[in-house]
């Protein structure tokens, strides 16, 4: 699959990748009826209505479509149809997001906020140059399901007015020494770098071959070398080095045995469901928090876009705006189970237009390297 260049990846998903988009997710549109819009030939009904601007389902359509295959893009992975399938569910989420998104725009326009041109065109410059030899703009524009360049300019455009009108809710909080002091302490976590190790290991598929080669690391052999030589890890042609991890990157055992272990000292063997490990920790460095002093000027950043974020809720709410998301097609059923986490209830299934949003999360670690 040819890579969209890193430039024109970030808008393939327009608007989506914003920062406002955390606060975005959880803003709540209304709808007071679903009979008086849709069009005359009921073929193109509207899904959301900003009192005279709508927009269309083949114009969302088109947007989620950019916006799932930019999502593709990002992750390397090929549209395939059942990827679309699986992506589909979102789409309920996605109006909402869009529907956020147009309010923005419209209190934009009305503070008088123009599009920055020479930023439009900056941004295109750079996509245009990235584009591969042999290849042309349009080729491109075609696989991450753009129009033309006119549509791309465009949602340049609505990025553009949209990060203006953010910036101007975020200059425009005022926040005191003691909030952010209080916000510091209550996310103190983030500022933390947890306890950590740095190691290498040998793994070994006996007891016996484990405490063979730890009789041979006493007598003075080296222990990269005998990584390289007799451990049935990936990490052996690495002499063994795992880099540094935390205390839940690996498995129980595993860890345990290498954060208590002594610096610069072997131990062993640790049996785990890889085998049997001989450990040589080279580092250990204790959990330590960043002072306030250092990291006030992140923490102002991240409370003043979370009070934005709360304008725009507000901002949303206020508005009016309507969504109709049992307009929106079923999505198909895949083959295989929905993306982990997707969250959202199949388009249709309120009858009342109500919205509905989804997370997802999750983590795997081992030490069978």
């Amino acid at each position: 699959m040819t890579r969209f260049p890193t430039r024109l990846r970030r808008l393939l998903l327009p608007l989506l990748a914003l920062a406002v988009a955390a606060g975005l997710a959880s803003a709540q549109t209304t709808n007071q009826s679903t009979s008086q819009s849709t069009d005359a030939s009921g073929k193109d009904p509207v899904v959301i209505q900003l009192g005279d601007q709508t927009e269309t389902l083949s114009d969302f359509e088109a947007r989620f479509d950019i916006a799932i295959r930019s999502l593709a893009a990002q992750q390397g992975m090929p549209m395939t149809p059942k990827l679309r399938q699986q992506l589909a569910v979102y789409q309920p989420q996605y109006l909402k997001q869009r529907a956020s998104e147009m309010v923005l725009l419209d209190k934009a326009k009305k503070n008088g906020l123009t599009i920055d041109q020479k930023h439009v065109d900056s941004v295109l410059a750079q996509v245009q140059g990235n584009v591969p030899k042999g290849k042309k703009l349009q080729d491109l524009l075609d696989q991450a399901g753009f129009k033309d360049k006119a549509q791309l300019v465009k949602l340049i455009g609505e990025s553009d007015l949209i990060n203006q009108e953010m910036q101007k809710l975020k200059d425009g909080v005022k926040v005191t020494d003691a909030q952010l002091k209080g916000y510091y302490q209550a996310h103190k976590s983030d500022y933390t770098t947890p306890e950590q190790v740095c190691a290498s290991h040998i793994l070994l598929k006996t007891e016996a071959d484990a405490k063979a080669v730890m009789k041979d690391l006493a007598g003075g052999a080296d222990f990269a070398q005998e990584a390289k030589d007799k451990s049935t890890g990936p990490s052996a042609p690495k002499g063994g080095d795992l880099g540094c991890f935390g205390k839940n990157q690996m498995v129980q055992a595993f860890s345990d045995a290498a954060f208590k272990a002594p610096v610069g000292k072997v131990v062993g063997p640790v049996k785990t469901q890889y085998g049997y490990h001989v450990i040589l920790v080279s580092k250990h460095t204790q959990a330590t928090t960043k002072p306030f002093d250092k990291v006030k000027s992140d923490v102002e950043s991240k409370l003043r876009q979370e009070h934005a974020n709360q304008q725009v809720q507000a901002l949303v709410k206020s508005s009016g705006v309507q969504t109709f998301p049992d307009r929106l097609p079923a999505p198909p059923q895949p083959s295989g189970s929905a993306p982990s986490g997707s969250g959202s209830a199949p388009a249709g299934g309120t009858g009342s237009g109500g919205t509905s949003g989804g997370s997802s999360g999750g983590s795997s670690s081992g030490s069978g390297n």
